[in-house]
C-alpha cells in the first residue's frame, strides 16, 4: 500500500516512491460491524417504541398533524388550528424538512401506527450522520465508536423515542460541526504546511486533530514492527536511519520517538503529513460545509446554534494559531440564503426565525418570559445524575484527553459549550451526547504498546474488547429510560379529543393550560375547525399577540385574581382544557385548576351554562365547556 515501509530483496526497510502519506488510499469501512452496530441501536429502540404502540409525548402528534395536512393540502398558507392564538397569521413551519418526509412516507393515510417505524428510521439516520462526522475528521474510527451512544445518556435514548424533528436535525449538525472544524485547520494551514520555525513544527502542534494520515502511517509502522516476522525494535531503528530521508520515513522515525515518551499522537514536524482526505496542497471540500449547512437549516429552525458552534470553532483557530477562522462562519452564513428563499413559508419564516434564535432567548434573560418551554429547563441533580452521569464523566475527561490527545480546540471550544448549557436545557443536553461522542472518538487512542513493549499496537479504533464494556452500560441507559417511555404515551388525551368533537363547532377557542396537551388534540380534532392556545410552543403567541401571551402566563402563574375574566378578555374561550395538578412552579399541585374551578362556580351562580365531564379523563385532564 502506498505510504507504508517495505523490504528490499536484501531484507532492507525501503521507502517506496510517493511515499507520502497524502497518497494512502482513504481506509475502508467495516460494512459488516457498521451493520451490527446499526442493528443493535435498531433492537434496542423496536424494544423501547414497538409497533403499533401510541406515540410518546406530544411532539410526535404535532408531526403527524404537519405531515397529514401537508400530504392532504400541500403547504397551507395557514393552518388556523396552528395560529397559537385566534388571530392565526402566516402560518411557518420550524421542522419543514421532517413534515415533508412524513408526508412522502405515509402521505393522507399517515396516522400515530406509523410514527414507530418513522422513529426508528430517524435513530438510524442520526447514527449514520454521527459515523460521517467520525470518518471526516479520523478516517479509521470504528462503527463501534457508535455502541457509546446510548451508553451516555438516557435523555438522548429517552428523546429519541418521540417522532421529533431534533433526531433529524442532529444527522446534519454532527457532520455540519466535523466539516467546520475541518474548514478551520485547512484554512489556516495547521494540518498541510505549518510555517516553518514555529512553536508548532519545532514541537508538534498541541492542536492539530490527529486523524491525518500521519498518524495513521505511524501505526502502520509500528504495527510492522511489532509483527514476528520483522526484526527487533532496535534493528528496524537502525534499519530506518539508514533510509534517505524521505518524507515518510522522517515521521516514523520522530514518531516512535514520540512515542517512547508516551506522547504518540503529536503531530509528526517535517513529515509532509496532510489532510487524509485531500490530495498533496488541497484543502476541505468547501460544497460539503455550505451544502450540511444547507440541509441543517432547512430542517430544522434553531440556526442560532450552529451560528455559535462556528463562532466557537473560530475562536479554537484563533487561540491555536493566532488568526480567527472566518471560512466556516462564511459558508454557514451563506448557506442561510437559499435556506430562506428554497422553503415554501418565506418570508414567514423571517419572523419564526427570529422569534425562535433571537427574540426568545433575549426575553428569557430579560425575565420577560416567566413560563418557558420545557426543553429549555434544567433537570435537577438527582435526575441529572441518575440520567446523565456517563456523559458528564465524558465531558470532564475530554478537555484531560484533548491536552493529551492533541484534539484541535476548534473541536473541543463547541463540545464544551453545548455540554455546559446542557446543564440548563434539556434540549442542549440530548445534543451534546452525539457531540461529546465524537470528541471521544477523536481524542482516545490508546496504544497499551507504549507501556508494553511486547504487546501489539492497538488500532486507531475502538477495540472489540470494549463491548463488553459498552453493551451492557447502553443497556442499562435505555432500561433506564424505559419507564419514563412508558409514562409519556397519552392515549386518554384521545378520549378528551372525541369530547371536544362531540361539542365543539367551528372557530370556537380552546384554552389548555399546557401547551403540549394540544398537539394530540389538533390531530383528534382535524376538521372540526376548533382553534388552540398554546399548541408546541407560545413563542410565536408571544410575539404574534403580547397581550394574549401575558394573560395566558397570568393565569398559568396564578397571578390573575380573576383568571377566567382574564381568559374571557384575551381568548373568550369555549372550552377550557387542563391537568388536574395544574400550579403554578413552587405551589401545591392543583393550585391552578382549583382557582379556575371556583371561578366556574361563581359563573354557574349567575346562570352562565358550564358543562364538564362526570370525570377527570384518564384520572388527569379537566375539561370544562362555558356557555357565555
Amino acid at each position: 500500500m502506498p505510504g507504508r515501509l517495505s523490504r528490499d530483496q536484501g531484507g532492507k526497510l525501503t521507502s517506496p516512491p510517493n511515499s507520502s502519506p497524502l497518497l494512502r488510499a482513504r481506509p475502508g469501512v467495516d460494512l459488516l460491524t457498521l451493520a451490527g452496530v446499526l442493528a443493535v441501536l435498531f433492537l434496542a429502540f423496536v424494544w423501547l417504541v414497538p409497533p403499533g404502540s401510541v406515540p410518546v409525548g406530544f411532539d410526535a402528534w404535532w408531526s403527524l398533524f404537519l405531515g397529514k395536512t401537508l400530504a392532504s393540502q400541500g403547504f397551507p398558507s395557514s393552518i388556523p388550528a396552528a395560529g397559537w392564538t385566534p388571530y392565526a397569521e402566516h402560518f411557518a413551519d420550524k421542522h419543514l424538512l421532517l413534515s415533508g418526509l412524513l408526508a412522502l412516507a405515509y402521505g393522507k393515510d399517515l396516522g400515530p401506527e406509523h410514527a414507530a417505524p418513522l422513529i426508528w428510521g430517524l435513530v438510524l439516520l442520526q447514527a449514520l450522520g454521527l459515523f460521517w462526522a467520525l470518518r471526516i475528521l479520523r478516517p479509521t474510527a470504528s462503527p463501534l465508536w457508535l455502541l457509546l451512544l446510548p451508553a451516555l445518556s438516557s435523555t438522548w435514548v429517552f428523546r429519541s423515542t418521540a417522532l421529533r424533528d431534533l433526531p433529524l436535525a442532529l444527522a446534519f449538525l454532527a457532520p455540519l460541526l466535523a466539516s467546520l472544524v475541518q474548514d478551520a485547520q485547512d484554512a489556516k494551514g495547521d494540518i498541510h504546511s505549518p510555517p516553518p520555525g514555529s512553536a508548532g513544527n519545532a514541537k508538534g502542534d498541541s492542536h492539530v486533530l490527529p486523524s491525518s494520515s500521519a498518524v495513521d502511517a505511524k501505526e502502520d509502522s509500528k504495527a510492522k514492527r511489532d509483527t514476528p516476522s520483522l526484526p527487533s525494535a532496535q534493528d528496524t531503528k537502525e534499519d530506518t536511519h539508514s533510509l534517505p530521508s524521505a518524507p515518510e520515513a522522517k515521521g516514523d522515525v520522530e514518531a516512535r520517538g514520540n512515542s517512547a515518551k508516551g506522547d504518540t499522537h503529536a503531530w509528526i514536524p517535517g513529515s509532509g503529513a496532510g489532510h487524509p482526505r485531500a490530495p498533496e496542497g488541497g484543502r476541505a471540500p468547501r460544497w460539503r460545509t455550505f451544502l450540511l449547512s444547507l440541509a441543517y437549516c432547512y430542517s430544522h429552525g434553531a440556526w442560532l446554534l450552529p451560528l455559535l458552534c462556528a463562532v466557537l470553532v473560530g475562536l479554537g483557530a484563533r487561540l491555536q494559531r493566532g488568526k480567527f477562522a472566518f471560512r466556516p462562519l462564511g459558508l454557514l452564513l451563506l448557506a442561510w440564503i437559499p435556506a430562506l428563499l428554497l422553503r415554501p413559508d418565506f418570508p414567514a419564516n423571517l419572523k419564526l426565525l427570529g422569534l425562535m434564535n433571537f427574540g426568545m432567548p433575549w426575553a428569557i434573560l430579560q425575565g420577560e418570559l416567566r413560563v418557558v418551554p420545557t426543553e429549555f429547563l434544567p433537570y435537577s441533580l438527582g435526575d441529572l445524575l441518575r440520567w446523565n452521569a456517563p456523559l458528564l464523566l465524558a465531558g470532564l475527561a475530554l478537555p484531560l484527553l484533548a491536552k493529551a490527545r492533541r484534539l484541535p480546540l476548534s473541536l473541543l471550544l463547541p463540545i464544551l459549550f453545548v455540554l455546559l448549557g446542557g446543564l440548563a436545557s434539556r434540549r442542549l443536553l440530548e445534543v451534546a451526547a452525539p457531540l461529546v461522542l465524537l470528541g471521544l472518538a477523536c481524542a482516545w487512542r490508546p496504544r497499551l504498546s507504549a507501556l508494553r513493549p511486547g504487546l501489539p499496537a492497538l488500532q486507531p479504533r475502538l477495540p472489540a474488547w470494549t463491548l463488553a464494556l459498552l453493551l451492557p452500560l447502553g443497556w442499562l441507559q435505555v432500561r433506564a429510560a424505559r419507564p419514563s417511555v412508558e409514562a409519556n404515551r397519552f392515549p386518554a388525551l384521545q378520549e378528551v379529543a372525541t369530547w371536544l368533537r362531540a361539542n365543539g363547532r367551528p372557530g370556537e377557542v380552546v384554552w389548555v393550560s399546557d401547551w403540549g396537551l394540544s398537539s394530540p388534540l389538533i390531530y383528534g380534532t382535524v376538521g372540526t375547525g376548533l382553534v388552540f392556545t398554546g399548541v408546541m410552543d407560545p413563542t410565536l403567541m408571544w410575539g404574534e399577540a403580547p397581550g394574549a401571551w401575558r394573560a395566558w402566563q397570568e393565569v398559568k402563574l396564578g397571578l390573575s385574581e380573576d383568571p377566567l375574566e382574564t381568559l374571557r378578555r384575551a381568548f373568550h374561550p369555549r372550552f377550557l382544557i387542563l391537568p388536574v395538578r395544574e400550579a403554578p412552579p413552587g405551589q401545591a399541585a392543583g393550585t391552578t385548576a382549583a382557582r379556575l374551578y371556583e371561578g366556574l362556580k361563581r359563573l354557574q351562580s349567575k346562570g352562565v351554562p358550564v358543562q364538564t365531564t362526570a370525570r377527570p379523563i384518564g384520572g388527569r385532564w379537566l375539561c370544562y365547556r362555558i356557555g357565555w
